[in-house]
């Protein structure tokens, strides 16, 4: 009786430990072992959670986070790094039920362009940025190829110098019903979020701040989805043979009636902003209004901000 009850006692899985980031090593990479409470390199069946702290990617081009899971928290910092010198390099990163809470994530190399793909999704909670403020100069991409699930807000920034500054949404973000937003988008320098996804950004909002680019470079059905876009060298680009479906499209603080328009027609309504591409965007019937007066709320206070 007592070998039965060992064996079954040996066969229940064992929980995942959970490991956090102490910072005990000599700089802020995640395979440095002395930076985790347990001074290990992250492995499988451990959690890892980094809180008010700076944690930095290996410099490889291909990126693989040995742990169940990676939380950055409370102000952290994951900074997606790669060392080059010069020219474009993508690098790929694999990291395993990765969520965001009140944090950043920072794309950035030394010199040179760069495209920093996540190839799994990403869980958002709190009030988050995606910071594309380093690296002045040259461009940098980031492409969510994995997607986004979750319900925290994401403000996108750059800085003012350098050349392109873009985020793709590549994978399925239908799990995702948060706001993102272009913050703090200085002088003329433009910033795009481009989507590559049916899903678009999700259920939530999206608020075109000064010289945002929302670009739909895939058919996009988003019934749910709200647009919210400012003048002030804002862009909505259709491209050519794209069509669209948004639940709720403001330009200005003017709420666009229902029905089928191409760049020429939402140009047309004479509400400001620059429309491109030769593709369509509906906008569907009875749209949330109180939501949309919400992001209209929401767009003015950044403009007034500024």
């Amino acid at each position: 009786m007592k070998k039965i009850a060992l064996l079954s006692l040996m066969s229940l899985p064992l929980s995942a430990a959970t490991v956090s980031w102490d910072g005990g090593g000599a700089d802020s990479l995640w395979e440095t072992a002395d930076n985790w409470s347990d001074d290990a390199v992250p492995s499988s069946g451990n959690d890892y959670v980094v809180d008010a702290n700076t944690v930095r990617t290996a410099d490889v081009s291909t990126n693989t986070f040995a742990g169940d899971s990676l939380t950055v928290q409370n102000g952290a910092v994951l900074n997606l790094y790669r060392t080059n010198g010069g020219g474009y390099f993508t690098v790929s990163h694999t990291i395993n039920s990765l969520t965001v809470s009140d944090a950043e994530l920072r794309p950035e190399s030394s010199v040179g362009s760069i495209g920093h793909i996540l190839t799994n999704s990403v869980h958002f909670t709190g009030s988050n940025t995606i910071n594309m403020n380093y690296n002045s100069g040259y461009t940098t991409l980031m492409f969510l190829d994995g997607g986004l699930t979750g319900s925290g807000t994401i403000a996108i920034t750059r800085d003012s110098t350098g050349s392109t500054r873009s985020l793709s949404i590549g994978g399925d973000a239908s799990g995702y019903d948060g706001d993102i937003t272009f913050s703090n988008v200085e002088n003329t320098e433009v910033l795009t979020l481009s989507l590559d996804h049916s899903s678009g950004w999700g259920t939530g909002g999206v608020i075109i701040g000064d010289y945002g680019t929302l670009s739909f470079n895939t058919d996009v059905t988003n019934t749910a989805g709200l647009v919210s876009m400012g003048t002030t060298g804002t862009t909505l680009d259709l491209l050519d043979g794209t069509s669209s479906t948004v639940g709720a499209l403001s330009i200005g603080g003017n709420a666009v009636n229902p029905g089928v328009y191409d760049a020429a027609s939402l140009g047309a309504l004479g509400y400001g902003g620059s429309f491109t591409g030769a593709g369509s965007l509906t906008v569907v019937p009875e749209p949330s209004s109180s939501a949309l007066l919400a992001l209209g709320g929401v767009a003015f206070f950044l403009r007034r901000r500024r």
